[in-house]
């Protein structure tokens, strides 16, 4: 029987099911329009993640960088949608840490996003709420397990210290995932160009491992990260 956590990221995955369509549909009814002001910007995005990977019997997690491109499509004054492609660092521990060893994973993740501007009394300073979806694979996997137990035995497998990607499906067995988007953040203009500043919660809809064994285990990540847009396309204004 689906567990609580279960139960609940099943209805995440719904929801980001159709706030992937919601932002596809944004995108092709915007373009056409032909509203002054609209505009595209290009860019790079990086920052720190700080992320965990959580079940019914607890959490761990690890800390790590996020790099990538970044587009942004103004619809209005007042909408944007932004879509990136990140590489992102995962898991959980360190490299020759006490306990159970660690998992480190590299995702590449595409957040679609819708941005709302805010009001301000800043005239070049922008707030922002942003709220969308994010499609993640994983790219790369290191186990660090320096006893690995044998699905719950007491004999210990032994293994030589260092990386074993082999071992990665005794934490993982599931290697893509959907998460929820939610955040905000500030836009500040400089000259054409716009620094954007933001802070975000991505909540995994998808267990990353399940098991008959052991809770289903689910990715939550928060992304502290600074983009730097220049203009590509621009229509009136």
């Amino acid at each position: 029987m689906p567990n609580r956590t279960s139960r609940r990221n099943s209805r995440m995955s719904r929801f980001a099911s159709w706030a992937v369509g919601a932002c596809l549909f944004w995108l092709f009814l915007a373009v056409p329009t032909g509203v002054d002001g609209q505009s595209i910007q290009l860019g790079i995005t990086g920052g720190w993640a700080s992320t965990s990977q959580v079940s019914d019997g607890g959490k761990r997690g690890r800390e790590g960088y996020m790099a990538g491109l970044v587009s942004r499509l103004t619809i209005s004054d007042l909408l944007a949608l932004q879509v990136e492609a990140q590489r992102v660092e995962r898991g959980f521990g360190h490299r020759g840490s006490p306990g159970p060893g660690g998992l480190h994973q590299t995702y590449i993740e595409v957040p679609v996003l819708l941005v709302a501007s805010l009001p301000s009394k800043w005239e070049r300073t922008s707030p922002e709420l942003q709220v969308g979806v994010s499609a993640s694979q994983e790219r790369s996997c290191e186990a660090w397990i320096p006893g690995l137990r044998n699905h719950g035995s007491s004999q210990a497998v032994p293994t030589p210290s260092g990386s074993h990607p082999d071992l990665c499906p005794y934490y993982r067995n599931r290697r893509g995932d959907i998460g929820v988007v939610l955040g905000g953040g500030v836009s500040i203009d400089v000259g054409r160009s716009l620094v954007n500043v933001s802070l975000r919660y991505n909540r995994g809809t998808k267990a990353v491992r399940e098991s008959d064994l052991f809770p289903d285990m689910y990715n939550r990540a928060v992304v502290l990260g600074v983009s730097g847009l220049l203009p590509l396309w621009s229509r009136g204004g």
